[in-house]
């Protein structure tokens, strides 16, 4: 069953549209005609340290393990990161998305008109389902250009990415895609180009793989460093999320206020540039955040630096938690008092509580910081 609600008329048009020829269904509903896997498309492609095109998947060829750039002649990719065939066929494996639906891409589901098709000679596409998250562009977007260079695509070549963002925006040219070579998927949602080229993943979805964080440092550090110096270490960080429409710290006055007499500073990530929140994580001693994707920011913190994440009292995920070892920070975590906002364990706010707060003060304590 589909994920998406559709009012009568939408289901309606999808019944008609269900029993349209493959073709018409996909130029007059924006519905794909149906899947075509990798291995029965054989795509030429392209790998790294390996010149030229190969015709045949290894066996064992996994595109969220394995590195490689496909050719898909006048190949479709859209601003959700879907990838189709000329005949409008979904290419699962360089579609990927959080559950996806039996059926096909969730984003395909609905039908809707197909938007105006942007054509052009040639493209690279890197754009993903949660093309507005920080997380998910930092750690499955930006290490897909590190493949395409890896695997000879050259900066000659126009890359489809998300960049509705002025983070997104303000990031893209570090790794090698200035305005002039961008084509910004939300201007348009679709395009076809006479060679689509299209990058695997940097590894399986929601992990960090050590290779992408290592590229990301690797560009972004010195940008900072080159700047002005890193204080490394230096500073103590509060990450507020006041901005958010869950995970908030309802009581964050009183929190701000008795962390910041230990000599915190108390940040909200959307009132500052993507550069100087980098550059604080880059400076920390310290941060203490609830649960969100700003902590994706502790990539670019130090060795020697600790984290201390928030949970609402029903809900815990890794991924965090992982990130930090592989650069050095040592990672903490403790549960707050919380109330449902929404639908699903995210959707909750949170309040901390006078034991919750203790036991960011022992946690401080055990790493002689407060």
């Amino acid at each position: 069953m589909s994920r998406m609600k559709m009012s009568f008329g939408r289901r309606l048009q999808r019944t008609l549209a269900v029993r349209l020829p493959g073709n018409l269904r996909w130029k007059g509903f924006r519905l794909a005609v149906g899947d075509m896997p990798l291995r029965q498309l054989q795509p030429p492609y392209l790998t790294p340290g390996a010149p030229g095109e190969k015709r045949e998947l290894a066996p064992d060829f996994d595109a969220q393990r394995d590195e490689a750039v496909f050719r898909i002649d006048h190949g479709y990719a859209t601003d959700h990161g879907v990838t189709l065939t000329a005949s409008a066929h979904l290419i699962r494996e360089l579609s990927r998305e959080w559950n996806p639906p039996p059926t096909g891409h969730s984003r395909l589901e609905k039908p809707a008109w197909l938007p105006r098709v942007h054509r052009l000679d040639e493209a690279a596409s890197i754009t993903l389902e949660h093309n507005e998250n920080y997380c998910h562009f930092l750690f499955e977007g930006l290490p897909r250009l590190h493949i395409l260079e890896r695997c000879g695509i050259g900066s000659d070549v126009p890359v489809y990415a998300n960049a509705k963002r002025a983070y997104q925006r303000d990031l893209l040219p570090f790794f090698g895609v200035p305005p002039a070579r961008l084509i910004s998927s939300s201007a348009h949602p679709l395009i076809q180009a006479k060679r689509l080229w299209v990058p695997t993943y940097p590894g399986y979805q929601g992990k960090f793989p050590q290779e992408a964080v290592d590229y990301l440092r690797g560009i972004i550090l010195p940008k900072l460093e080159a700047e002005s110096p890193l204080r490394r270490l230096s500073r103590k960080l509060y990450i507020s999320r006041r901005d958010s429409t869950s995970r908030r710290i309802l009581n964050e006055a009183e929190v701000e206020t008795r962390l910041q007499a230990l000599g915190f500073e108390c940040l909200c990530l959307s009132d500052l540039p993507v550069l100087k929140q980098l550059r604080a994580f880059a400076e920390a001693r310290v941060v203490v955040a609830a649960h969100g994707a700003s902590l994706t920011n502790i990539a670019f913190c130090a060795a020697g630096a600790s984290m201390i994440e928030i949970f609402p009292q029903d809900f815990h995920s890794v991924c965090y938690q992982d990130l930090a070892p592989k650069v050095g920070v040592k990672p903490s975590w403790l549960r707050a008092a919380s109330v449902q906002v929404g639908s699903g364990g995210l959707a909750q706010d949170l309040t901390i509580t006078e034991q919750a707060y203790q036991n960011i003060i022992a946690l401080l304590h055990d790493e002689n910081l407060a």
